[in-house]
């Protein structure tokens, strides 16, 4: 019974990288706050991420698969319906960077990473009725919600629940709990329909032609943020007070960008739904880390929260998603 269906070393390699690239994310992104806030431009760090990642993949596309300029201009310009395509997540995934830095000043790393699982039910949702109309069997549903479970029972206060009228005490309605909500949402969202585009549903085109697509809707969209968060959030949860050329910025711009080039490599390989397995497995490293580098406390809830986690890997693991067949002829492998 292969893990997760993770059934090659390829795909255990992107797996594990996902999971911790993206706990370092949220390590490097609270310990460069300053208190509640970022002496530096988060809006433009997003902005020269998105940067640094279209020149990553330029060079992948040109030096590490050997095309030469000429076959890279024309692939370019080849597929134009799917670069429209592509703003969407584009707008989506940028919406969602800007807000990981508000939520990492309102939410400790722990929380974060357990508030924006709310998503899993709801990914499980799009993947199989709107996108990919592939059916989840009862073994995949009964494991998503033991995950989201998981997910809740952490966020629980069980010393201030002294009856049903307290349920919802863990759950206060503010403005950090909206934004998790909304990031949540536009990043299941986007993880779904960037997998469908990649698996080429709407033509066949190269992961790292692919990828530019990306970075440079991204790049519009950071464009944009950046003149409305100086204009609406001015100061309030970081300023411009220091260059981002500070090593922990740099660590952070370093980090987002291979984390952006293995979650593609993830969605092509993978599926949304181990994404999710991916994300929540997180839980089970991050307090322990977090303990030892912040001093934030490994409560009980959180313990039986990577106690579900763990039992829902278990159940998926028995009937993993089978990813979805390519579009056109059969996908190429990529040359690593």
């Amino acid at each position: 019974m292969a893990v997760l269906g993770l059934n090659s070393p390829f795909h255990w390699i992107v797996f594990i990288l996902y999971v911790v690239i993206s706990i370092n994310h949220a390590l490097l992104t609270t310990a460069s706050q300053d208190g509640n806030k970022y002496n530096y431009n988060a809006t433009f760090v997003v902005l020269a991420t998105a940067v640094l990642k279209l020149c990553a993949s330029c060079s992948f596309y040109i030096f590490w698969e050997k095309n030469a300029l000429e076959t890279f201009i024309l692939d370019l310009s080849s597929h134009k319906k799917v670069m429209l395509l592509y703003s969407i997540p584009a707008f989506l995934y940028s919406m969602c960077d800007n807000l990981t830095f508000i939520n990492l000043s309102l939410h400790d790393p722990t929380t974060f990473i357990i508030l924006i699982q709310l998503r899993i039910v709801l990914s499980a949702v799009i993947y199989q009725q709107i996108l990919f109309k592939k059916a989840l069997s009862h073994l995949q549903w009964m494991s998503l919600l033991v995950l989201t479970l998981g997910c809740i029972i952490k966020h629980l206060d069980f010393s201030n629940m002294v009856g049903v009228d307290s349920w919802w005490y863990g759950f206060p309605l503010t403005v950090g709990l909206f934004y998790m909500l909304l990031q949540s949402f536009m990043s299941l969202f986007a993880g779904v329909y960037t997998e469908y585009l990649l698996k080429g549903k709407q033509e066949d085109v190269n992961l790292w032609i692919q990828n530019i697509y990306m970075y440079l809707n991204s790049i519009f969209w950071s464009v944009l943020f950046s003149v409305l968060r100086s204009i609406l959030l001015s100061g309030q949860y970081w300023d411009s007070s220091e260059t981002i050329l500070q090593p922990i910025v740099i660590a952070i711009l370093l980090n987002s960008t291979v984390h952006g080039i293995v979650t593609s490599l993830f969605l092509k390989n993978l599926n949304s739904v181990v994404k999710s397995f991916a994300i929540a497995i997180e839980m089970v490293f991050l307090p322990v880390v977090t303990n030892l580098l912040f001093g934030i406390a490994v409560s009980f809830p959180t313990l039986l929260a990577i106690v579900l986690v763990i039992l829902a890997i278990q159940i998926y693991s028995r009937n993993p998603v089978i990813n979805p067949t390519p579009f056109g002829s059969q996908q190429k492998k990529l040359n690593l």
